[in-house]
């Protein structure tokens, strides 16, 4: 049987809210309810469960790859809520999409603050990123953090799950 990702849970101090607020601003299915989670159910049938919690949130990193069309759309849902983005994961280009890989992407943060990524390319796709790097020095250089792609440890990192047809 080949591997597959199957599910993770995000906590929520809302999880109704926050399934929902993701499952619209992706443009995916409503979410259902199994047992105390709601679930969101991307393309590739990966589920992410919000889980309603009164303690502490730890803020996670959740990565979609979408088509040109559903970044477009997703985007413009983004502005239209008149919600924070930035290019990069440690938020210090505000107001500002990538194009990393030849593609574009843009993160943003649901409810309980965890931090959603929208990408049209995977990482290390485009042609001489592994060896040069994304501004030819290391790879990731210029991803807004020191060292390259990795987030601040505020939180862990999830895989990255795709959301409608891929570029």
């Amino acid at each position: 049987m080949a591997i597959h990702f199957n599910h993770t849970i995000l906590l929520a101090r809302d999880s109704k809210a926050s399934a929902d607020f993701l499952a619209d601003m992706l443009g995916l299915p409503a979410p259902r309810r199994w047992g105390p989670f709601y679930m969101v159910t991307t393309d590739n049938d990966a589920n992410l469960d919000y889980m309603d919690t009164e303690g502490e949130i730890v803020r996670q990193h959740y990565a979609f790859l979408v088509g040109d069309g559903e970044f477009e759309a997703i985007f413009n849902r983004i502005r239209e809520r008149d919600l924070r983005y930035w290019a990069d994961p440690g938020q210090r280009k505000p107001s500002e999409t990538n194009d990393h890989d030849s593609g574009r992407g843009v993160y943003f943060e649901d409810p309980n603050g965890h931090l959603v990524e929208i990408i049209t390319r995977p990482y290390g796709s485009a042609a001489g990123i592994r060896e040069l790097g994304a501004k030819g020095g290391e790879p990731g250089a210029d991803y807004g953090q020191p060292g390259g792609n990795i987030p601040e440890r505020r939180g862990a990192a999830a895989p990255l799950i795709s959301v409608g047809a891929a570029a």
